[in-house]
């Protein structure tokens, strides 16, 4: 599941946002210009391949290591 590709958020990015959001399922920003990605792409480094891990893309932006993941 990890390091395939980075897996598009619906949340804002916001710099700095965790360290004053809710501790219990934070939702991010109400508004904002770029989104969170997680989870790393196929050629990044290790470091990054973990849900845990949050980048930003525009939400314009297409590349060949975004997408998002289907839940059934």
């Amino acid at each position: 599941m990890h390091g395939n590709v980075w897996e598009r958020c619906q949340d804002w990015h916001e710099a700095g946002w965790y360290a004053r959001s809710p501790r219990d399922n934070p939702q991010g920003p109400e508004s904002g210009s770029r989104l969170v990605v997680r989870g790393g792409g196929w050629h990044y480094f290790a470091l990054h391949c973990r849900s845990a891990y949050r980048n930003n893309y525009s939400p314009l932006a297409r590349t060949g290591n975004t997408g998002f993941r289907v839940v059934r």
